[in-house]
């Protein structure tokens, strides 16, 4: 099972690739627009598929106004792979 966070802005998207026990698997920057986006889903879907994985959840939190965290964080993470 793997884990996988970003931080979103406007300029970049930097994810980290964790594995259920926490252990590191990938780190790194894409662009925040459709061709940095297909090539991170690319990247860390190999990288799951190498290590015999499935991406089990991911939140993506950007950089929002106090109301608009709050209202991210109070709604459930997205399920994501088979």
């Amino acid at each position: 099972m793997f884990y996988v966070g970003m931080d979103l802005s406007r300029k970049r998207l930097d994810h980290h690739v964790l594995t259920d026990g926490g252990a590191t698997v990938e780190t790194g920057v894409v662009s925040p627009h459709r061709d940095g986006l297909g090539r991170l889903a690319l990247d860390v879907g190999e990288v799951a598929a190498a290590r015999g994985g499935v991406i089990v959840t991911y939140r993506v939190t950007p950089r929002l106004r106090p109301a608009a965290r709050r209202a991210l964080a109070s709604s459930p993470p997205t399920a994501a792979g088979a």
